[in-house]
């Protein structure tokens, strides 16, 4: 896509393609930061004969160039002289730009907020009827304003949320849907304005919001009061639930 000439140039692109127009027949030299360059964007120096590179214009009046050696991070003038096929020079014609290549060495944090025992899985009771859940989205006291946040919920299409001074401090929630016996899932990643993506960061949790079944007593098992057996054993029989579970042992088997 084409750098936003109008706002600082700003890009990570280190080898960026410079388009323009001009006379058609006519030849291009591109200065770098005041040298003019040869083929591969490194600037010559005209006084020791070097000849810089003459991009030709089509008939169309286009013109590129692309530079193949990178350019340093940092500001950079770039100014084109056209010159006809009589050896007439245009006046110069210049834009800023601004390389950015280091990608940003703070990463998010995700929560999920109602995950209140914090046990890695959400209840019913924790996500209510409504069939969703919120994760909170945090960064650390390093971040920059004016960075995105790009995330991600449950695999779906990138959402970005530009980092303000609230953000930073409080950080924002986003809303989660939620299905009984998969795993909720949220990525987020921090991206500079020049395009630069930091490490993603991920959490998932794990939904539950079936109540247990088949759940049952078999039986309560009287071990006192019915005698013994040949061998001097108690004699062990379960408690008649069905006639009101009466028993004269005070520690039942269950």
């Amino acid at each position: 896509e084409d750098i936003d000439l109008n706002n600082g140039g700003l890009t990570n692109d280190n080898t960026p393609t410079i388009n323009g127009s001009a006379e058609p027949g006519s030849k291009v030299v591109v200065s770098i930061d005041g040298k003019p360059v040869n083929e591969n964007g490194k600037p010559v120096d005209v006084s020791k004969g070097e000849k810089p590179y003459e991009v030709e214009v089509g008939q169309d009046g286009k013109w590129t160039f692309t530079p193949k050696e990178p350019l340093p991070d940092g500001k950079h003038e770039i100014s084109v002289v056209a010159k006809d096929e009589a050896g007439n020079e245009g006046d110069p014609v210049k834009s800023n730009i601004e390389i950015d290549t280091s990608a940003p060495t703070y990463k998010p944090e995700i929560s999920f907020i109602d995950d209140n025992d914090g046990n890695g899985k959400l209840s019913k009771a924790e996500i209510g009827n409504d069939g969703k859940t919120e994760a909170k989205i945090t960064v650390p006291s390093n971040a920059e304003v004016g960075d995105s946040i790009v995330y991600t919920v449950n695999g779906g299409e990138e959402k970005t949320e530009k980092i303000t001074q609230d953000i930073k401090d409080n950080g924002f929630k986003v809303e989660v849907p939620v299905t009984d016996g998969q795993k909720a899932t949220v990525t987020a990643k921090v991206v500079d304005p020049a395009g630069n993506a930091g490490d993603k960061s991920e959490a998932s949790i794990d939904v539950d919001t079936s109540a247990p079944t088949g759940t049952t007593i078999d039986s309560i098992t009287d071990n006192v009061g019915n005698g013994v057996d040949a061998n001097g054993n108690p004699i062990v029989e379960d408690i008649d639930l069905n006639n009101g579970g009466l028993t004269n042992d005070n520690t039942p088997t269950i």
